[in-house]
């Protein structure tokens, strides 16, 4: 079943290369802000271009770094506001 899902989803995913970067940054960028991350389901997102990388579809390295940036740059957006909000 999990096969079938990645054959169907696979194909589309290869256009889409580069984007792929940005949404692991922007899912843990969104999912570390205040509410946001009751939403959107960013490690659920991350996770699954996590098993994408490990196919080849994703460098590891660089897709660790746009998670890790992402996810450090929402904690200090979340962090500023309870500071100054």
């Amino acid at each position: 079943m999990i096969n079938n899902f990645f054959n169907f989803i696979l194909p589309s995913i290869e256009h889409i290369h580069f984007a792929g970067y940005w949404v692991a940054f922007f899912a843990a960028l969104l999912e570390t802000i205040v509410g946001i991350g009751l939403i959107l389901p960013g490690s659920t997102i991350i996770l699954f271009l996590g098993a994408l990388s490990s196919r080849g579809y994703f460098d590891t390295g660089d897709l660790i770094w746009f998670a890790v940036f992402g996810a450090v740059l929402g904690d200090n957006i979340n962090y500023g506001e309870k500071i100054w909000g």
